[in-house]
């Protein structure tokens, strides 16, 4: 099995309340299941405030119920109340690994930085083409039921993957032109 990872996975940090814009707002924050048994053990203010937030959506999820489509959790310094009250560890999962996505494709797994979030888009738009490399590690093998995948599709996005890093590698190509 291999792990793929793209030039600045390791280099991003969230930049919290300096951030121009924030992943706490205008989206659902899925609670894990995990999460959801530790909120329901948390006491005082705070664990009122979780109770009282997670709700099953439509789909079956438990997620915090926005307020004016914000997490109820993200305050006036644009923090965190559960990161600043119980710590990182305590997070959901959504949030813990956001912007870092996560992709399984049975032979190799592939790590990656959403530019949905302004600092993990401006480490990308910073990477000079000498740096378009992806890292690749092995790792144990996975026991239990790998995901199916069509082999012949898979080997063509491999494909275009290697032409495309081809591609933001070569100095010779121009920039986009403003």
């Amino acid at each position: 099995m291999r792990e793929i990872y793209p030039p600045h996975y390791a280099a991003f940090h969230c930049i919290a309340g300096a951030c121009p814009d924030s992943c706490c707002k205008e989206w659902e924050i899925v609670v894990d299941a995990e999460s959801v048994e530790k909120y329901q053990m948390v006491s005082g203010e705070l664990g009122n405030r979780l109770r009282q937030a997670m709700i099953t959506d439509a789909d079956g999820d438990v997620i915090f119920q926005e307020r004016e489509k914000r997490c109820p959790f993200w305050n006036a310094q644009q923090l965190c109340d559960i990161h600043g009250g119980l710590g990182e560890a305590a997070l959901c999962e959504t949030c813990r690994q956001f912007p870092r996505v996560t992709q399984d494709y049975g032979d190799f797994i592939e790590y990656d930085i959403s530019p949905a979030c302004p600092e993990a888009a401006r480490l990308l738009m910073e990477l000079t083409p000498e740096q378009w490399l992806l890292s690749e590690n092995d790792c144990p093998e996975v026991t239990g039921s790998l995901p199916e995948y069509d082999g012949k599709i898979m080997q063509q996005r491999k494909d275009q993957r290697r032409i495309l890093f081809a591609c933001l590698q070569d100095t010779s190509v121009p920039a986009l032109k403003q």
